[in-house]
């Protein structure tokens, strides 16, 4: 039998697009993979919503876009690693 995680535990945290932009400066000095899970849903939101109000500028457009998709990636990649870890343990503990 699996637990369920309480609602309140699987909210995202709340960050500001200032430090969503400090941190993807940070990230992209450092690599193109978010920091976590949370991380990379909160930039996609934030390019998602930028995307939405940019006004002609398409290298901008293109380069949000371009990060956007690798978020995308990664975090889909995540979720199948989380999926295949939870089948294990789902499988095991009927095992013992």
């Amino acid at each position: 039998m699996t637990e369920k995680l309480p609602l309140e535990e699987m909210q995202l945290e709340e960050i500001s697009l200032e430090e969503l932009h400090s941190e993807n400066i940070q990230a992209d000095e450092e690599s193109d993979q978010p920091q976590s899970f949370q991380n990379a849903l909160a930039e996609l939101k934030s390019i998602v919503e930028q995307l939405e109000n940019v006004q002609g500028d398409l290298d901008q457009s293109i380069k949000l876009f371009k990060r956007g998709m690798t978020l995308a990636k990664w975090s889909e990649q995540y979720l199948t690693e989380m999926e295949e870890q939870i089948t294990d343990i789902i499988n095991q503990s009927k095992i013992d």
